[in-house]
């Protein structure tokens, strides 16, 4: 049997229980339906379930939707859910003025089904290619694991953090040994399951929540370490070698194929005089040196 689809969930906020009731039973076949009965309940309701989307009243008796979607749009958390006024205020005023507000749509009151389905269901189907296309590009296809422009975002955020609390950063710049070799004598197919393999690897050996791991292109991968020393980068990417030359092997008839991984290390403290581009270059060059020495080692940058 296969797994259910997990649906999309909905909030709606509105201080009549008679629209809570229709709305759900309008929408629950199709959505996970949450209900709140003020501003205020709803909002703290937002920050805590996620929902895919928000049905908002505008007339309600503490804060009104007004009041709610801006306090919405102001949190971080809530900034991007999508909201659709629910109102029997019609005038393009009121209208103009929810959208200037970030509503994406308005639902008037006395509900039509055909309408709140429509469209409920166009706004969801939005949300759900826009989420497609951001997981396609912050996280690697093949592997699931954050992509290249994901790495760099993080990359920044956590250089200027360490800048900030003056603590260190070190960066692990691996590859996989005769990955091309690899790829020309067992075929892309393989070498695509050597890659997710390696992913896997490499996720499961990081410890700390605060370590990210990459996969930067082809059989390179990069793994962003927050304060932590030299050597206890150089004992996580050595975890990291052991385990992936200590993994259970492919056959190719009688030989057996060993597979192993350089990386380059690097670590700083870096100030505002410092450049992240220069702290990337480092690692990069202590990888080619690794490689350089035949691979299947880890080599820290060392200053001239």
């Amino acid at each position: 049997m296969g797994t259910e689809a997990v649906k999309n969930s909905i909030l709606i906020i509105d201080d009549s229980e008679l629209n809570i009731k229709v709305l759900t039973r309008i929408l629950e076949d199709t959505y996970t339906i949450h209900a709140a009965i003020n501003g205020f309940d709803g909002v703290d309701a937002a920050k805590e379930l996620l929902p895919d989307l928000i049905l908002l009243d505008i007339v309600m008796p503490d804060i009104d939707g007004f009041e709610a979607i801006v306090a919405l749009k102001t949190m971080e958390q809530t900034k991007d859910i999508p909201v659709i006024f629910i109102t029997s205020l019609s005038t393009i005023e009121n209208e103009a003025k929810g959208l200037s507000l970030g509503g994406t749509d308005y639902i008037t009151k006395p509900f039509s089904e055909t309408i709140v389905k429509l469209r409920v269901d166009n706004q969801i189907s939005i949300s759900n290619y826009k989420r497609t296309i951001e997981n396609l590009t912050i996280f690697d296809s093949l592997t699931g694991i954050p992509g290249n422009l994901n790495f760099e975002a993080r990359m920044t955020v956590e250089w200027r953090r360490a800048i900030r609390e003056k603590t260190k950063l070190s960066i692990l710049m691996s590859d996989i040994d005769g990955f091309s070799h690899y790829n020309d004598k067992y075929g892309h197919p393989q070498g695509d399951r050597l890659i997710k393999t390696i992913a896997g690897i490499i996720s499961q050996t990081l410890l700390l929540p605060s370590d990210f791991a990459a996969r930067i292109k082809g059989g390179k991968f990069a793994v962003l370490l927050h304060d932590i020393g030299r050597d206890g980068a150089v004992a996580v990417a050595e975890n990291i070698r052991k385990a992936i030359e200590n993994m259970e092997t492919a056959q190719d008839g009688d030989e057996e194929v060993r597979v192993h991984l350089s990386t380059g290390v690097e670590t700083q403290t870096p100030t505002s005089a410092d450049y992240l581009a220069d702290f990337l270059r480092y690692a990069d060059e202590a990888l080619a040196t690794a490689k350089s020495q035949g691979g299947n080692r880890v080599l820290h940058h060392e200053r001239s």
